[in-house]
């Protein structure tokens, strides 16, 4: 009889010991599917953010190679200004040396006029002065 009751006391004493280990099984079982949740969420999260880091890196490149393409046309476009201006600067100068030339011609024109215009006051006042003389001598 004290054997069946040791028996009895065992049992019970490894069922209790078999309920705390299967409860504790249970609980970490519980943390355990908790932390591959967390695990994973983390994981989809973590997939996010590179393809949104990816994105941005793509964006940035497209940017970076817009602002390129744009700097080159700029560049373009301020050479061939630069051309341009230097052109005009050149026809400027081109243009006062003309109008310099022509002021000369004008001005020697001018003195041409002023000394015809004395020689022929000079010759009217010899030919009066021709037909004075020959009128007086008749």
């Amino acid at each position: 009889k004290q054997w069946y009751q040791r028996r009895v006391r065992r049992v019970a004493a490894l069922t209790y010991k078999n309920k705390i280990l299967t409860n504790e099984r249970n609980e970490l079982q519980h943390q355990l599917e908790q932390q591959e949740e967390q695990y994973d969420r983390m994981e989809d999260e973590l997939k996010r953010v590179k393809r949104e880091r990816r994105s941005l890196e793509k964006s940035k490149k497209e940017e970076t190679n817009r602002l390129k393409g744009e700097n080159r046309e700029l560049d373009h476009s301020l050479d061939t200004l630069r051309i341009q201006k230097l052109d005009t600067e050149n026809k400027i100068e081109l243009l006062e040396r003309e109008r310099d030339s022509v002021k000369q011609q004008i001005d020697e024109l001018k003195f041409q006029l002023t000394q015809a215009h004395e020689d022929l006051t000079e010759q009217r006042q010899k030919h009066l002065d021709l037909t004075k003389s020959l009128e007086t001598k008749d």
